[in-house]
């Protein structure tokens, strides 16, 4: 039996229960009363922040804070991992939205779902550290219908209040994520096919990169795929 996938304390990346480093940041852990915290903290000394013992980055600058060969080897093969699914996250992307992208935008997440009800546009929602992206491509006059025009807008994460637990609907033959934000009309649903695991996968993206930035930290993913001096 394998054992259970829990967070980091310090980045929050999935890791063994087990575990006593994060393979991602490298901090030390340990178990009290049940549950695991870091062993101790530390001090980056670029920034100033605490963070976990060990720690081969400063999860709130960046700041690389290993030399070891060893460390540095691990962190290079994880590192070309991880841009190899940025890349493939980045090939699903039409160019007018690349060039939205600013530099060194992670991509965590893109999907395709239809927004608003069961029958709305088939739109694609791109999830990065700093945004949700909503794209449209448009579609030609049809002789039956009219044209519909391109469609591109962004929800930053400081609009957003709430990130639901997805849901299936059978009564409706759908499954459903939700995100609550402080304006009504910006509050975003999207449906996708009843038992589909795209709406876990979105709102876990979209959870992430909204609680990385109400703690004002970087992703372990985005310093690891664009790290320098590894």
């Amino acid at each position: 039996m394998q054992p259970a996938a829990i967070k980091c304390p310090n980045c929050n990346a999935p890791i063994s229960s087990q575990s006593k480093r994060c393979q991602y940041c490298g901090t030390q852990l340990s178990f009290r009363n049940n549950i695991l915290t870091l062993e101790k903290e530390c001090i980056c000394p670029d920034c100033g922040e605490s963070i976990g013992s060990g720690s081969y980055f400063c999860i709130f600058c960046g700041k690389l804070l290993t030399r070891k060969p060893r460390e540095l080897s691990i962190l290079r093969i994880e590192q070309k991992r991880i841009q190899h699914l940025h890349n493939q996250r980045l090939s699903l992307i039409p160019e007018a939205v690349r060039r939205m992208l600013e530099a060194r935008e992670f991509v965590f997440y893109v999907v395709e779902g239809r927004e608003g009800s069961k029958r709305g546009k088939k739109k694609l929602f791109i999830v990065t550290e700093r945004r949700i992206i909503v794209y449209f491509p448009g579609k030609a006059q049809g002789f039956f219908s009219r044209r519909q025009e391109p469609e591109l807008r962004e929800i930053k994460y400081d609009e957003i209040l709430e990130v639901l637990i997805p849901s299936d609907v059978p009564e409706l033959d759908l499954s459903l994520a939700a995100i609550e934000c402080f304006k009504e009309e910006d509050k975003l649903l999207i449906f996708f096919p009843l038992y589909s695991s795209e709406p876990k996968r979105f709102s876990e993206a979209v959870d992430t990169a909204f609680n990385n930035f109400r703690l004002q930290r970087k992703d372990i993913n985005a310093i690891l795929c664009f790290a320098d001096g590894l």
